[in-house]
């Protein structure tokens, strides 16, 4: 996006490291010489963008902008990499004064920067790995910063290593309560994600109507069927009928598939009451405390909350598009008011909890934008924490 006689330094140094290995440059030093570039229907298998980097302010101009939306019509057919940063996008604040690169995946260099994390960035940055170069330890530490991006490294610090003798009555017993008459599938989605999380036993409380469907779903649990409303929900009579003693249980996930029936909250108060083990609420089972957040706080058991902004919304008392104008703040203020680990589902996934770093997990990708994904997350956490990870850890 220039001529190569402007080139110098390090940059002309590569430069003919690219033409001595037989790389064909094109020159394109005005912005109208890229609006006239074709566009390959077929597009390119990947676009590399090295266009700006980290010390852009203001809106991109001239041939650097032109070269922008010409990666950005590619983009339709093309795997887009950004180097560092999107061209044109501010590293500090995630936001785009101009045209910026829609980048499928970006790779920054040595740490992330703090603007790549922001909400407003996501469309942006895509998929973000962080290329290692070498940073001394003791130098990343001493930096202060209550964001952190997740990484595998971090996971593999508490993913252990599993003994040769080891048996189902070592990895825990979670008991999945939800689902309700139209709605099996969710309880049976979070239940065979719990199973792949390595959890040694997994038990489901339904609604008796629909036992016999989630039992056929997911053959490795023991799914029990209790007292239902007319309707089809679970009723607040549900767990003295079915005479279980919570506390056998390691941890305990409700919601998935539940309604919000005037009874689902008395099922719910009731199993907070009687766990002393991690308690994992999602969906309909956070809905029940509807502007209520701070009586999530008198729980006797750690708690890890799922919401999307929209649960989350109505757990706070405003609205889907305030907490998506200010997710850490929301998030933070939820683990707060609720004294658990806040998990705020979307691209760009938040966790919270009190006295932890705000974490965000940029994995994923559009695909996942459907349902049942949520009570795979739930099932995934929930059987992390009934194997004795921390609610942390496990969400």
């Amino acid at each position: 996006a220039g001529s190569e006689d402007e080139i110098t330094g390090d940059a002309l140094k590569h430069l003919s490291k690219m033409r001595s290995a037989g790389i064909a440059i094109k020159e394109l030093p005005t912005i109208e010489d890229w609006e006239a570039a074709p566009v390959p229907y077929h597009g390119s298998d990947v676009v590399v963008d090295g266009i700006l980097g980290t010390g852009i302010t203001g809106p991109a101009r001239g041939p650097a902008a032109g070269a922008i939306k010409y990666i950005n019509a590619l983009s339709e057919r093309s795997l887009v990499v950004s180097i560092d940063v999107p061209s044109g996008l501010n590293s500090d604040t995630g936001r785009a004064d101009g045209s910026a690169v829609r980048a499928d995946v970006t790779v920054t260099m040595g740490l992330p920067k703090t603007g790549l994390l922001e909400p407003c960035a996501v469309d942006y940055v895509g998929t973000l790995e962080v290329a290692d170069l070498g940073f001394p330890d003791q130098l990343v530490s001493a930096i202060g910063s209550r964001r952190e991006l997740i990484t595998a490294d971090d996971l593999r610090k508490i993913m252990k290593r599993r003994a040769r003798d080891s048996h189902k009555g070592v990895f825990g017993h979670l008991l999945v309560v939800g689902g309700s008459a139209g709605y099996s599938g969710a309880v049976a989605l979070a239940a065979a994600a719990a199973l792949r999380s390595g959890v040694g036993l997994v038990t489901v409380l339904v609604p008796e109507s629909i036992a016999p469907i989630v039992a056929s779903l997911v053959p490795e649990a023991m799914v029990h069927g209790g007292a239902e409303t007319v309707d089809g929900s679970l009723s607040s009579s549900c767990l003295e009928k079915w005479q279980r003693n919570i506390q056998e249980f390691s941890a305990i996930l409700a919601g998935p598939g539940m309604r919000n029936h005037e009874q689902t909250r008395s099922v719910i108060d009731a199993l907070l009451e009687r766990s002393r083990n991690t308690f994992v609420l999602d969906a309909d089972a956070l809905n029940v405390y509807e502007k209520q957040a701070a009586l999530l706080r008198d729980a006797t058991c750690p708690l890890v909350i799922t919401p999307h902004p929209g649960e989350l919304a109505r757990l706070m008392g405003c609205s889907a598009s305030e907490v998506q104008a200010e997710r850490f703040g929301m998030a933070d203020r939820a683990a707060g008011e609720t004294g658990g680990v806040v998990v705020l589902k979307g691209a760009g996934t938040i966790i919270a909890g009190n006295g932890m770093p705000l974490t965000v997990n940029m994995t994923g990708n559009p695909g996942m934008a459907k349902g049942g994904m949520g009570d795979v997350l739930a099932g995934l956490i929930g059987g992390m924490a009934a194997q004795g990870f921390a609610p942390f850890d496990a969400a």
